[in-house]
């Protein structure tokens, strides 16, 4: 099928990302009469407030009224655009409190900026190299051993390409 519209579609999907209909993207509306809304909408703020979900799970309502479609939602959408939910303060404050202190790692590469032909390749070789690994580690845990087992560790991960998964990521 051949989009005959394309600029008034580039157009569409451009407002897809506009900061309020972004904000709805991610979370649901507002102004709905027959089913319980997310937001109410400020008109003198201009901004979409997170309303009280009074024992609702928020995922449940999210996923009934969101567009799930593309979005994005910045830093600098809460307090100007839209608040920031409840629960998602609250997993915030556990990430900030529990885990981030443990982060080492500067860089991080989700799968996201791999080719398909690198996907495609990483999950044939993490689907070995991944079981081995776990297994190894689950028998030292049990019975110790590293010292003696792990030159035939190297030369196994080199067997399931561990070089290769390396050189990709």
């Amino acid at each position: 099928m051949i989009n005959i519209n394309l600029e008034l579609t580039a157009k569409w999907i451009d407002q897809l990302y506009e900061p309020h209909q972004s904000v709805q993207n991610n979370w649901g509306t507002y102004g709905d009469t027959k089913q319980q809304n997310i937001f109410e909408y400020d008109k003198e703020a201009d901004m979409l407030k997170h309303l009280p979900l009074e024992g609702t799970a928020p995922v449940e309502l999210r996923e009934k009224t969101n567009v799930a479609g593309p979005l994005a939602i910045l830093d600098e959408y809460y307090g100007t655009v839209t608040t920031m939910p409840d629960d998602a303060a609250w997993r915030l404050d556990l990430l900030q409190e529990y885990i981030v202190p443990y982060i080492k790692n500067d860089k991080y590469y989700p799968n996201v900026f791999f080719s398909l032909e690198e996907t495609d390749e990483l999950s044939k070789i993490e689907t070995d190299l991944f079981d081995y690994v776990n297994r190894k580690r689950a028998e030292w845990i049990k019975n110790g051993k590293i010292g003696e087992e792990w030159d035939d560790y190297l030369k196994e991960l080199k067997r399931f390409n561990l070089d290769k998964w390396i050189k990709i990521k």
